[in-house]
């Protein structure tokens, strides 16, 4: 799975230009929440917070990986004159191919099956599938959220790659979620980087360094 964020952008979050040392991190992180005090931006302070810190992970995260902070080599590619322009054809065609599909697919009405009288070859109509009967500990199930028992495939999926993982934690900058055994056995969800999670409690916050 891709990352959406540019290192780049979280760069200029901070306040620091492209290759800068390592050690200006945190510092540059410090003055960024200092200017942020609610005091002196309104109602804005803890969106701007949040993206200020979600940028400080992901770059502790890169220099976690590759040992600096981004510089230009590590821009992201922009797409060729031809790609732009073969762009919006593209669209048009798919478009095209969207609307011919649903012009030509049969449609059923309310009442239409195969125990109406007379109606032995018609289609079906449309049935909602059955609702999946959940499970305590989320095993092999359907879920919208994240339950304990689930495994770390399921966790990606529903939370998307970790800034940081191992075998016993995943961190999502603030968040983070535990394994024992390689099965969710408990997280923790902060407002600044909320996890898709139920009513369940979650453990105390982590004390990252």
């Amino acid at each position: 799975m891709s990352d959406p964020f540019s290192p780049l952008d979280d760069l200029t979050r901070l306040g620091l230009p492209p290759g800068a040392p390592l050690d200006a991190l945190k510092p540059a992180w410090r003055r960024a929440v200092s200017a942020l005090h609610p005091d002196r931006n309104g109602p804005e302070a803890d969106r701007k917070l949040a993206e200020v810190n979600a940028a400080f992970q992901r770059l502790q995260a890169f220099e976690r990986r590759h040992g600096r902070l981004p510089g230009h080599r590590d821009a992201p590619p922009r797409p060729s004159p031809s790609s732009r322009r073969g762009s919006p054809r593209w669209m048009v065609g798919s478009l095209a191919i969207a609307a011919a599909a649903l012009i030509l697919w049969p449609q059923s009405h309310p009442g239409d099956g195969p125990n109406r009288p007379g109606d032995e070859g018609a289609m079906d109509a449309w049935v909602p599938p059955p609702a999946v009967a959940s499970s305590p500990a989320g095993i092999g199930l359907p879920t919208d959220h994240l339950r304990v028992g689930l495994d770390p495939a399921a966790v990606e999926r529903l939370a998307g790659p970790p800034l940081f993982r191992s075998a016993e934690r995943w961190e999502y900058g603030p968040s983070e979620v535990r394994f024992t055994d390689g099965k969710v056995s408990g997280w923790y969800s902060s407002a600044l980087r909320p996890l898709p999670v139920g009513d369940t409690p979650s453990f105390p916050a982590p004390n990252h360094h």
